[in-house]
């Protein structure tokens, strides 16, 4: 290989790297995305059934904070107007209208959740006239049998102890140990909670939720949906209401959950929104209204790369002239564009260096895009029997000795002919979800049947085979390069990395040593050369 070709190559390398490093130490440009964990879809709505008077309906919405982020938000009153407040006991929204048959208007958010672990103060009690902390320590009027049952409680858990916090952990343990989750029934009256030691997520937040009060620490109840699958309800994703409580130490709420014993810490599961409640009606404040709450995990990737778009936009005016400053629908085209040399790389070095035989030079790159279209499988099913039928059909067309054009317009019509049948056939039977056709993949399929055809009439079934083996060989590897939701995003925010790529081209392109097929065909005659 000559200087030049080395200088070329090094050239591309090297100015590819120094656009890299100027966009991602000087604009600050992050190479590679950071991609979010635990993104959820959830959606509040309320079942509203009609009636003749103008109609104010209150309902939960999730509030930002150290754990969650709100990413965006949108909403649908069927008719109904939306005002959100902030109120002491949460976000709250309210649908505000007259209904005249049966609605659901809904309220969708998309947040970020994550894991969290509380640093637990020393813990100091407020004084009784703290005007923060006095609702929080006000234990409601409990009937006899209850406050004998409670004391009872103490009498058996609490031992002679000045550290208040030793206190919130006995009370907690008895809670999270002794009393059993039972969700099947509600379990209003303290009694029979103590008698029968099981109790809903309510009951048991209640019950700790008095134990802690009358020992003077503030303590709250929290309501919200714990997004595990033992919580879902159904299939749809709806998830019933679950209750855990705070307390107050040193000005700082500390989560404690007695359902699954988390203490001081919450996993990226629990989504609060409300407290210092213990009836949801008391938030939606009307009687023929139904509050539904469903909630649908978020490919993280894809809405980590719409996140990174924003971010890039924002970051530097050169960015303003980058492939982000086109058109979504442009942009979802050229994400895939980019990655077509990749595509040439692999069939360069399966032809090249490995010795693989393929129709065509780019008819392997070509498929793996018709692949990427319709999806792998049925990509490679659906292809497989179009082509066995435009064969046929081009076997009994060589009899009648027609000119090429004409030909090769019968199998196009042929093949559009088949891709309908197959779309109503498929519209009735579900074959393929979401199937939709593409003009590229039906131009791809005509040139693959002739150029089949022409193969096998030159070079005989076997060598024919054989190239087909490689075609796809090539097209799946390319199928799954161009499926890497990281390359795309990278590639297409640093499309100088393609010039990487030519050097590659530069230097595989003056190989001539033997291919790995060659080494395998001629092992013999190298064994007698040696």
């Amino acid at each position: 290989m000559k200087p030049y070709h080395w200088i070329s190559a090094g050239f591309f390398i090297l100015v590819a790297i120094s656009l890299i490093l100027y966009k991602t130490l000087v604009i600050g440009v992050p190479f590679v995305p950071k991609f979010a964990r635990n993104i959820w879809n959830i959606e509040i709505s309320v079942r509203v059934h009609p009636s003749t008077s103008t109609r104010k309906i209150g309902f939960p919405i999730p509030r930002q904070s150290d754990r969650i982020s709100i990413k965006s938000s949108q909403y649908d009153g069927k008719g109904m107007s939306l005002t959100i407040e902030k109120t002491p006991f949460g976000i709250r929204g309210y649908w505000r209208g007259k209904i005249t048959e049966k609605r659901t208007p809904f309220y969708r958010t998309i947040v970020e959740i994550k894991e969290k672990q509380y640093a637990i103060p020393s813990l100091v009690i407020p004084s009784k006239s703290d005007p923060l902390m006095k609702e929080y320590l006000v234990v409601d009027e409990i009937d006899a049998k209850d406050l004998q049952s409670i004391k009872k409680i103490e009498k058996e858990i609490f031992v002679e102890s000045t550290n208040p916090l030793k206190s919130v952990k006995e009370i907690f343990y008895f809670v999270y140990e002794e009393v059993l989750t039972n969700n099947k029934r509600q379990w209003k009256n303290i009694h029979e909670i103590v008698d029968h030691l099981e109790a809903d997520s309510l009951g048991k937040a209640r019950l700790f939720n008095i134990l802690a009060r009358r020992l003077k620490i503030p303590s709250r109840i929290v309501g919200g949906i714990i997004l595990r699958p033992e919580k879902k309800i159904d299939t749809k994703g709806r998830y019933e209401l679950s209750y855990w409580n705070e307390i107050n130490l040193e000005g700082k709420w500390i989560p404690l959950c007695t359902n699954y014993g988390n203490f001081a810490y919450l996993t990226d599961e629990y989504v609060p929104l409300f407290w210092n409640i213990e009836d949801i009606n008391a938030i939606i404040n009307d009687d023929f209204a139904r509050l539904k709450i469903s909630a649908h995990q978020i490919d993280s990737t894809q809405f980590a790369v719409q996140e990174y778009r924003k971010q890039l936009q924002k970051s530097h005016w050169a960015l303003a002239y980058s492939l982000y400053s086109l058109p979504l629908n442009v942009q979802s085209v050229f994400k895939i564009l980019v990655l077509i040399p990749f595509g040439a790389v692999v069939l360069v070095i399966f032809r090249n260096i490995i010795g693989l035989k393929t129709f065509g030079i780019f008819m392997p790159v070509l498929l793996a895009l018709f692949f990427h279209e319709t999806g792998l499988l049925f990509g490679i099913a659906f292809f497989t029997a179009i082509v066995a039928v435009g064969f046929s059909l081009r076997y009994m067309l060589k009899k009648m000795q027609l000119l090429a054009v004409p030909h090769l317009s019968i199998i196009l019509t042929v093949v559009v002919l088949l891709l309908c049948i197959f779309a109503i056939i498929n519209y009735k039977m579900k074959f393929v979800k979401e199937f939709t056709p593409a003009l590229f993949p039906i131009v791809i399929t005509t040139i693959f049947i002739e150029r089949f055809g022409l193969m096998l009439d030159e070079e005989g079934l076997q060598n024919t085979l054989y190239s087909l083996m490689g075609t796809l060989i090539i097209a799946t590897i390319s199928y799954f390069l161009f499926s890497i939701p990281m390359l795309q995003t990278i590639v297409f925010t640093h499309p100088e990395i393609l010039l990487c790529l030519i050097s590659i081209f530069i230097l595989m392109g003056k190989y001539t040593g033997y291919r790995l097929t060659e080494l395998i065909r001629f092992r013999e005659f190298l064994k007698k050369e040696s």
